[in-house]
């Protein structure tokens, strides 16, 4: 004869049963109306080709999967590199560069079509006094939460980079400004005979025109409200119109790009 107990025993185990299968049945249920995606596999070539880092510090892996970084980055005084293997994609996208004894980057820290210009002369950026972005690379996706200072105008210009898509300028130590922030003023600038020399006071009205043509060193810069640039070549009275700018100012101290 069973007892009240052991009834109520064997009932909590036909129920914990049905419990557990309920679930496991739900489970394939939830799994099975769902389309797991699987990574797209990478496949390695071995390849014989160059790759442009363009001076930047791009992250070292130890494999393709860049689960596990070195610790080191890419040696900044070289530009350019020999990638042995590559990891790609079904679709033939370049995923990973292997650049020797598998030491492996990633083919979005490098820098494809990007040309970069290295300045030998004391090319200096103009910045309007105004407080741009500066970022850690020149594709500019990388700002480092830093602007210039405002209290400094003028700026050595230490390398450009340039492609259909991006305008910037290093002012050092691989701090990257927007070109579309900046005016380049070269070391001096050519004159024609004829050309009018202003006191910046009133720019309305020319001081006196140059006799002779050539080229004049630049002693200072600055700009007017509508974003046009002008240099000093000598006294007060001569300063002379250099460049449209790059920037137009509006009413409400805002402005717009005249060349983003």
């Amino acid at each position: 004869m069973v007892s009240k107990s052991q009834h109520i025993k064997l009932w909590q185990g036909i129920i914990g049963t049905l419990t557990a299968l309920l679930v496991v049945f739900g489970a394939q249920l939830s799994t099975s109306g769902q389309k797991v995606q699987a990574a797209d596999p990478l496949k390695i070539t071995q390849v014989n080709t160059r790759v442009d880092s363009w001076f930047q510090p791009a992250p070292v892996y130890t494999d393709f999967s860049a689960k596990t970084p070195t610790g080191e980055t890419l040696n900044t005084d070289i530009y350019a590199w020999h990638a042995t293997a590559v990891a790609r994609t079904s679709d033939g996208t370049d995923v990973m560069y292997n650049l020797g004894r598998n030491q492996w980057v990633k083919a979005k820290d490098l820098i494809p079509g990007l040309a970069m210009t290295t300045y030998e002369t004391d090319y200096l950026a103009y910045s309007y006094n105004k407080p741009a972005k500066i970022y850690r690379d020149p594709q500019l996706t990388q700002p480092t939460g830093q602007t210039l200072a405002t209290n400094v105008k003028l700026w050595k210009i230490n390398r450009e980079a340039s492609s259909y898509a991006i305008y910037a300028y290093d002012l050092g130590n691989n701090q990257w400004v927007a070109g579309k922030d900046l005016i380049a003023v070269a070391p001096t600038t050519h004159v024609y005979a004829g050309q009018m020399l202003f006191n910046m006071a009133d720019v309305n009205k020319a001081v006196s025109t140059f006799a002779e043509p050539g080229y004049y060193q630049i002693f200072d810069t600055t700009s007017l409200k509508n974003g046009n640039v002008y240099v000093k070549l000598g006294t007060d009275d001569q300063w002379t119109f250099y460049s449209n700018g790059a920037r137009a100012y509006v009413d409400n101290g805002k402005y717009d790009t005249l060349n983003p």
